[in-house]
């Protein structure tokens, strides 16, 4: 068996099974990648199809949430953005995908996904 790696390419595996991943403790100034890294290596363990991931990305999720703020007994109310760190994980494997779901906890199935994320593929060849 050869592994093939194609490193920050774009999506080109057909019928992926894409699973996004929340990294509650990353934030945009400060993120904190020992989580991505415990999940890079449950998946290097575990999967024995083609898969792939992305790096984690922080991603805005609502833009119009509104916050009041009291500021000198007047009140100002201001559009304060909602964000998010994500990694998005691909798999050839249903069951590789779902096994690692079960692994990494707070993840969702994703039917679309951002087109501009890049991902980091192992291709594996059984020939």
């Amino acid at each position: 068996m050869t592994v093939k790696m194609h490193l920050q390419s774009r999506m080109f595996l057909s019928n992926p099974y894409v699973v996004r991943i929340k990294h509650p403790e990353s934030t945009q100034t400060d993120m904190k990648l020992g989580e991505f890294f415990k999940y890079l290596k449950i998946a290097k363990k575990q999967v024995k199809a083609t898969w792939g991931y992305s790096n984690p990305i922080i991603e805005i999720i609502k833009s119009d949430y509104e916050q009041t703020l009291s500021l000198f007994g007047t009140n100002v109310t201001y559009n304060m953005p909602i964000e998010e760190c994500h990694s998005y994980w691909v798999f050839t494997d249903e069951a590789d995908a779902l096994q690692f779901r079960l692994a990494a906890g707070e993840s969702i199935h994703m039917h679309m996904w951002p087109s501009t994320i890049k991902f980091t593929i192992y291709e594996y060849d059984t020939n």
